[in-house]
């Protein structure tokens, strides 16, 4: 864009990326779990308002779920990329959340490689077929459920890692946010500004962290997702600190159960 073109958000390269677009020798080099390699793939920012604004609450709702809309024709365009096999955008609010910057913004990152995490939730996701549809029953069940907008539903998970931590599913099995509809775009946008009014609410000025997962570029026939896998986007509250506990075991200690979590999220 020209600088004298109005803008209401943009997406920019991070100025200092953690990976970064490598000759297509090196890029294309096999990689091996037991050896390192060049950090190939893109890492973009993105400028969520052309204010100087620290929280989502200051953008104008319709504004907000256009930010989301440049977000998932951004993850479109690189999921069409032969040298980039996965895509997420994740917003670090806040220093506690590893924030940087005051000015609102997120993050935009692809790979040329499965992150073990994402690894990890296909094969628990093979394992059990019907993990999101139990997901959410058990959340109705039990009373976990924050709001559902369209059909994206806002739920506490069964073990929480933090007081207030929240996913947002959908109702259908859809492997690739990039690929959803506008519909499904608006109400994530609706959903994450409804969280954090709530959150602020509860516990003013918190921190958080949230993170988009979504399934393997779609040419990756080895990684391919389970039938019933859905995307979600995980927001995690931050607190308190991991300690030696959290980070040396994988399990973690909340001052506030699922239920009670969801039930002031509630209200």
């Amino acid at each position: 864009l020209l600088a004298s073109t109005p803008w209401q958000a943009r997406i920019i390269p991070n100025r200092y990326p953690f990976v970064e677009e490598l000759p297509a020798e090196a890029a294309a080099a096999e990689h091996s779990p037991a050896a390192s390699h060049p950090a190939h793939g893109v890492h973009d920012v993105v400028i969520e308002s052309p204010d100087h604004v620290r929280s989502i609450l200051d953008v104008d709702p319709a504004r907000w779920r256009d930010v989301w809309e440049l977000c998932r024709r951004r993850l479109a365009m690189l999921a069409g990329r032969d040298d980039l096999v996965w895509a997420t955008i994740f917003k670090n609010s806040g220093p506690r959340a590893g924030a940087s910057l005051e000015h609102l913004h997120s993050q935009l990152v692809a790979l040329d490689f499965v992150p073990p995490a994402i690894a990890a939730e296909l094969a628990a996701a093979r394992a059990a077929a019907d993990g999101f549809v139990d997901l959410m029953r058990q959340a109705e069940n039990e009373g976990r459920i924050v709001a559902e907008e369209g059909d994206l539903v806002a739920l506490v998970p069964h073990a929480i890692r933090q007081p207030f931590e929240t996913w947002i599913v959908p109702r259908a099995a859809e492997a690739w946010f990039h690929a959803t509809s506008p519909d499904r775009v608006a109400a994530l946008a609706a959903l994450t500004h409804r969280f954090v009014a709530r959150l602020e609410r509860i516990v003013p000025g918190a921190d958080y962290n949230w993170w988009l997962h979504q399934a393997p570029h779609a040419r990756c026939a080895a990684t391919a997702p389970p039938d019933g896998w859905r995307w979600h986007l995980e927001i995690l509250p931050r607190l308190s600190s991991f300690a030696g506990f959290e980070l040396g075991t994988g399990c973690h200690i909340s001052v506030a159960t699922p239920a009670e979590s969801a039930r002031l999220l509630r209200t």
